[in-house]
């Protein structure tokens, strides 16, 4: 089994719900496994999913601090998004 293969779905509810999971049990191990995954979905094309990536990535900094390396260019890049809501999540956390 593929561990939160909810992240691929097609459906963005199912993206968000294990987004929000992931955010709430995410230990360094899942941090680093999980990073590349989670900072591709900073570019899909939902805004909901962006802005949960987002929450979810900040969880995993805190945890794992070298996903820093991997996130830390497509987290500013957030900050340009078309999506309220999305682009001041970076600010508000501090990546601006």
């Amino acid at each position: 089994m593929v561990p939160f293969q909810d992240m691929t779905s097609a459906d963005a509810r199912n993206v968000a719900v294990s987004l929000n999971g992931l955010s709430h049990i995410v230990t360094s191990d899942l941090g680093r496994d999980l990073s590349r995954d989670l900072v591709s979905l900073l570019t899909h094309s939902r805004p909901y999913v962006r802005k949960r990536a987002v929450l979810a990535l900040y969880r995993v900094f805190l945890k794992y601090p070298e996903a820093l390396d991997i996130g830390m260019e497509r987290m500013k890049e957030r900050l340009e998004d078309p999506d309220n809501g999305t682009n001041l999540l970076p600010m508000v956390l501090g990546f601006g």
